[in-house]
C-alpha cells in the first residue's frame, strides 16, 4: 500500500472591531421596469432550506493603484473581506473563493475612478468567471455623488461591483454590495411601493422581504449608541420600528451584522437560479461526498472545494465505506480541505493522494 497525504494548511483570519463613521452611501440603485423586478418578489422565492450543500462562487479582486504602484489597498485586507463574507453567506449555503491571483491595475486615470470608467474597465481587466470587484481610491458618479460603493443586481449584464478601499475595513460595504449582486434591496427601497408599517404590503413592496420591518431610510442620526432607532417619523398614523442591525440599511455601520431568513432565502434562491447570463460564466465549485464506493482500478482524479469521504458523510440513504484496492490510483484535489472518516480504507498495493490546490 502506498499513501501520499499532502498537508493541508489552514489560515484563520480575525476581523477586528470596526472604528466608524456617521454615513454609509451606496450607490446601487434599482433601474428599469420596476414591475419585471417585482415578479421575483418574496411570494415566488421558497423559503431557505434547512440543510443544503455549499455552493462556492469565485471572486476577482482588482486593487487599482496609482501608476507607479502605491497606494493600493493592502494586500492582506483581502483575506479579512473573503473571511467576513464567508462568515455571513454561509448562512445561505453560499461561499467564496478567490479566483486565481490578485490583480493589480496600476493607473493614475483608474485610481480616482469616475462612472464612466466602468464599460473600459470591465472590457479591458474583467474575467468572465468571477464576480468582479474593483477597489479605488476614491468613487465618482456622474451626477458628482461620491459613494462609497455600488454593484449590480442580477437581471444587469454587468459583473462589476466597485468598492471605495477607505472603507473595506470600516464598514459592511463588500458584504452589503455583494448582497445586491445576489438580488438584495435596501431595506428602505420604495422603487416597488412604499411598504407600510403593518407589512401588509411587504410581499411586494419595498425590499420584498416580510420579515424586513418598514425602514425610512436609516442613518447614524436616528440610531443611537445602542442601535435602537431614536427617530419620529410616522406613515398611515404608525410610527416606523425599523431593524438597526440589517446589512442592507443605512443604520449605524456598527449596529450592521445581520440578514433576516427572507433575505437568506433570496441570497440562496439567485445562487442557485441565476437567470443572467453573467452568471452562468462563472467558475462555482461544490463540495463533494463520497460514500458507498470502491476504486478498482485505473488513475482517477477526484476534484471538489472541499472533499468528505467516509462510510457516512452526507444524508444520503446510500451509506457505505469508500475502498481503494489495487490497481487503483486515486487523486483526491480540493482547494480548501480533505476530510477522510471512518469507513475510508486504502487496500494493500493501491495507490492514494490527497492534494489541496490552491
Amino acid at each position: 500500500m502506498k499513501v501520499k497525504i499532502v498537508l493541508l494548511v489552514f489560515a484563520c483570519f480575525y476581523m477586528p472591531f470596526r472604528s466608524f463613521s456617521q454615513t454609509d452611501k451606496c450607490g446601487t440603485v434599482v433601474k428599469g421596469d420596476a414591475s419585471d423586478l417585482r415578479s421575483l418578489s418574496s411570494i415566488t422565492i421558497e423559503p431557505l432550506p434547512a440543510n443544503e450543500n455549499i455552493k462556492y462562487f469565485p471572486i476577482k479582486h482588482h486593487i487599482v493603484r496609482k501608476s507607479d504602484g502605491t497606494g493600493g489597498l493592502n494586500v492582506s485586507d483581502i483575506d479579512k473581506v473573503m473571511q467576513e463574507l464567508n462568515d455571513k453567506y454561509e448562512k445561505a449555503y453560499v461561499k467564496f473563493y478567490t479566483y486565481n491571483d490578485i490583480d493589480f491595475i496600476d493607473s493614475d486615470i483608474y485610481y480616482d475612478y469616475h462612472e464612466a470608467d466602468e464599460y473600459p474597465l470591465m472590457r479591458k481587466y474583467n474575467n468572465e468567471k468571477a464576480i468582479n470587484i474593483y477597489y479605488f481610491h476614491t468613487i465618482t458618479y456622474r451626477s458628482g455623488s461620491t459613494p462609497d460603493g455600488y454593484s449590480h443586481f442580477p437581471d444587469e449584464e454587468e459583473n462589476f461591483i466597485a468598492i471605495k478601499k477607505q472603507w473595506v475595513l470600516e464598514s459592511d460595504i463588500v458584504i452589503h454590495e455583494v448582497g445586491h449582486f445576489f438580488g438584495l434591496y435596501h431595506t428602505h427601497e420604495t422603487a416597488f411601493g412604499k411598504e407600510k408599517i403593518d407589512g401588509s404590503n411587504s410581499s411586494y413592496t419595498g425590499d420584498m422581504c416580510r420579515d424586513t420591518p418598514a425602514d425610512p431610510r436609516l442613518s447614524a442620526a436616528v440610531v443611537n449608541d445602542n442601535c435602537e432607532y431614536i427617530g419620529n417619523l410616522e406613515y398611515d398614523g404608525l410610527k416606523y420600528k425599523p431593524n438597526t442591525h440589517n446589512h442592507m440599511s443605512y443604520s449605524r455601520l456598527e449596529c450592521k451584522d445581520e440578514f433576516t431568513n427572507d433575505q437568506l432565502a433570496r441570497i440562496y434562491h439567485y445562487s442557485r437560479t441565476f437567470y443572467s447570463i453573467k452568471m452562468q460564466l462563472l467558475d462555482i465549485k461544490t463540495d463533494t461526498y463520497i460514500q458507498n464506493q470502491t476504486f478498482s482500478s485505473g488513475t482517477q482524479t477526484v476534484k471538489g472545494q472541499n472533499i468528505y469521504a467516509g462510510s457516512n458523510v452526507t444524508n444520503a440513504k446510500a451509506s457505505g465505506d469508500v475502498i481503494i484496492q489495487s490497481p487503483a490510483n486515486v487523486t483526491f484535489e480540493a482547494k480548501e480541505s480533505i476530510l477522510l472518516q471512518s469507513g475510508f480504507e486504502v487496500k494493500s498495493g493501491a495507490e492514494f493522494t490527497g492534494k489541496i490546490v490552491k
